[in-house]
């Protein structure tokens, strides 16, 4: 559906895969309670025993509610996703003779209830995910895609795992306790977490509300009063949250001058230090505008107002002049002192470390009238580029000179 973004899509359609992929694998754990716990302890293949396995499963469904409300508010419904599908194969293997010989069922049951409570927050969690990130007018639609392929995935596990479990039944007690049969459901929840976890990523945390902010960044009065030195030591994060607050009053966004790059030696280390939080607040923000039609629309009309506000009030060509000298002077810092003698050699580094978003024309962004959904899954690739960039500490040194150049200066 053209309601449905790119970005949207994929979510859902990893949910409803690895939904799939996560029900079929949880048989094991079915057959570990039915199959497996009645025919190696007979004593527990008594109707009211199995009656209150039934009831104390339906008590723990009020548990994984919490949970999954635990885990959405703390590393999101995707990490809460995944975590309760890998939860489901370690139980598995737990439960596996191979791995373990339980010789009562009490330790049996007590590592299969731990891992019920855990794993049945991908279940509950897959679910959350669709009714968060599906149109409204398609909440149903994607919700019967993944019970219905959930629904057939673990019909085809049953009768295959039952199947399976008889043919390898010799008698043996490898045979009765499922070896083979939990190992390969095992595998297929092993499918189920690598399918799942690209969720991480894509549906993080919530970001702190507007309340938690305000408590942990400065007053408005307080910010309007830094100077430009102070006011570039600011993450990403609280000057978006600033700037957005002001720009609903009616008031100018603040602008970051270039400045003078011998002034800012002494700050390049603190620039380079929050540089990770600013790409990777970037990259949470991007992706989220990125999951709904009307975030990207809102955003845009941001970026709109932004225009506006700052028509006629900078002088663009004065901040080109500012960063071409910014730039010229940390090349030739930097040991790259020939950017005036091989031009076309540093306009090729320059356009792979910033690659085009958007189409190479010559104009400014027209926010009317261009492709915005490209455009940022454009940046959120250079931005992941720059986050894998400074993870991997590809600037090995550029501290420690930086620390030697702001003693010298």
């Amino acid at each position: 559906s053209s309601s449905v973004t790119i970005v949207a899509s994929r979510i859902l359609w990893v949910t409803v895969i690895g939904g799939a992929l996560d029900a079929a694998g949880d048989e094991g754990t079915r057959i570990a309670r039915g199959t497996i716990l009645q025919n190696v302890w007979p004593t527990t293949n008594d109707l009211m025993f199995q009656n209150i396995l039934l009831l104390s499963l339906i008590g723990m469904l009020f548990l994984v509610l919490a949970l999954v409300e635990i885990g959405k508010t703390t590393i999101g419904l995707g990490a809460t996703t995944v975590l309760g599908a890998a939860m489901t194969l370690v139980t598995q293997l737990l439960l596996n003779a191979k791995i373990i010989k339980w010789e009562t069922y009490p330790a049996f049951l007590g590592i299969w209830y731990g891992g019920k409570l855990f794993g049945m927050c991908s279940s509950f969690g897959s679910f959350a995910i669709v009714n968060e990130f599906a149109p409204q007018e398609a909440v149903g639609t994607w919700s019967g895609f993944l019970q219905g392929l959930s629904g057939v995935a673990e019909a085809v596990a049953t009768m295959s795992i039952a199947i399976l479990y008889d043919a390898m039944n010799d008698g043996s007690d490898d045979g009765l306790r499922g070896v083979v049969a939990m190992f390969l459901t095992a595998g297929i929840s092993v499918l189920a977490v690598i399918c799942y976890s690209p969720l991480i990523v894509l549906v993080p945390a919530k970001a702190p509300d507007n309340k938690v902010q305000a408590k942990r960044f400065l007053t408005v009065e307080q910010y309007e009063q830094l100077t430009d030195l102070e006011y570039k030591r600011l993450t990403m994060e609280e000057i978006d949250f600033q700037e957005t607050r002001r720009m609903q009053d009616g008031k100018i966004p603040r602008v970051m001058i270039w400045g003078s790059y011998l002034e800012e030696i002494p700050e390049l280390e603190g620039m380079m230090e929050r540089a990770l939080k600013d790409f990777e607040f970037m990259k949470r923000y991007t992706t989220s505008i990125l999951t709904s039609q009307a975030k990207l629309e809102e955003d845009r009309q941001y970026m709109k107002q932004m225009d506006h506000l700052l028509e006629g009030t900078v002088d663009i060509e004065d901040q080109r002049r500012m960063m071409g000298e910014w730039v010229t002077r940390y090349l030739e810092d930097a040991g790259y002192h020939t950017w005036w003698q091989f031009p076309q050699f540093f306009k090729v580094m320059l356009m792979n470390t910033f690659p085009p978003v958007k189409a190479l024309d010559g104009k400014r962004t027209d926010w009317d009238t261009c492709d915005y959904e490209e455009m940022s899954l454009n940046f959120l690739k250079v931005a992941d580029q720059h986050v894998r960039q400074r993870r991997s500490n590809n600037w090995t040194g550029l501290p420690r000179s930086l620390r030697m150049a702001k003693s010298a200066v």
